[in-house]
């Protein structure tokens, strides 16, 4: 019950922006995944994620991140992990890259187009990375597949969010890590882009409050894409409630603000203070992204459907 009132007390000073409008409240269970899929299996979204996220200036961060998270999930010997929501294959092929074995699964296959051509672009790593489409929602694999799944700002974009949970622990093997990579609605970050939104009348965002974060979907062509900040405390409560400890709790970047701006000075600066706040500061409080690695235990005995 304390971390509710504490959820509601952070929820009173922050401002969450607009009411959410009628469609926006309709967009729960089949309707918001049909929205969600319809943007995605565009390639537009995509190449404006990688322009975005996956290029030389992000190299340090993404070097220094997946370097601890391989320190906890141990050498490759023997591991077999799952990158649920793969999109351009950038993530899973820095696991391989070091020796690990991958399966990496997309629904979107236009981007699986792209992963397509840059597993091609490095033929050695082909015989570590299975890639194939499938949905989060349901995958084909059996319990306990994998010795580890990444999820790296995946869940943020699925409205089912706890079914997706679910399945992703469902195939992740007793004793195995749960790498999770996610926007925190406590972040510096969201609570500005929340007060503008609150003052902004351009008809094409809405917010609203969910027990997961805060939910902010907007008008696209293709339909209304969902891109949520985590709550993190839910986040954790719910894994836990799946039989997950968290074994790690990292800051990911501070903003993404260099999405923002074309300046090159600009976006260097704010590069090199992420790299600063993940290096040395090292506190996830007020940062936007997270980076939670979680290890599955054993279900005390007799309990092993009950935990499913």
């Amino acid at each position: 019950m304390a971390d509710i009132n504490e959820d509601a007390a952070f929820e009173s000073i922050l401002p969450i922006g607009r009411v959410a409008s009628e469609s926006a409240r309709s967009l729960d269970g089949s309707e918001g995944r049909r929205n969600v899929e319809a943007v995605l299996s565009r390639q537009d979204i995509h190449k404006k994620w990688i322009e975005n996220y996956r290029n030389p200036d992000n190299e340090e961060f993404y070097n220094g991140a997946f370097a601890r998270i391989c320190d906890v999930v141990g050498p490759p010997e023997g591991k077999h992990m799952l990158d649920a929501g793969c999109g351009s294959l950038s993530h899973a092929m820095r696991f391989a890259r070091r020796g690990y074995r991958l399966t990496a699964v997309d629904f979107s296959e236009g981007v699986l187009e792209t992963a397509r051509s840059n597993l091609n672009d490095e033929p050695n790593l082909s015989r570590q990375i299975a890639l194939q489409r499938e949905d989060i929602l349901n995958l084909p694999f059996e319990d306990e597949s994998f010795t580890h799944v990444l999820c790296w700002g995946v869940l943020m974009h699925i409205p089912d969010v706890e079914r997706a949970i679910s399945e992703l622990c469902r195939v992740l093997r007793d004793g195995g890590c749960f790498v999770v990579g996610e926007g925190s609605m406590r972040s510096l970050q969201s609570l500005v882009q929340r007060f503008l939104l609150s003052v902004s009348s351009n008809g094409k965002d809405y917010t609203r409050n969910t027990p997961a974060g805060v939910e902010m979907w907007r008008v696209t062509e293709d339909g209304m894409m969902l891109t949520r900040q985590a709550n993190i405390r839910w986040l954790k409560q719910t894994l836990s409630g799946k039989g997950l400890v968290v074994r790690k709790h990292w800051p990911g970047q501070f903003t993404e603000l260099y999405t923002k701006t074309s300046s090159p000075r600009a976006r260097s600066l704010i590069h090199k203070f992420n790299n600063f706040w993940f290096e040395r500061v090292n506190s996830p409080l007020f940062s936007h992204g997270n980076i939670l690695v979680l290890q599955k235990l054993p279900p005390p005995s007799g309990q092993d459907a009950g935990r499913r």
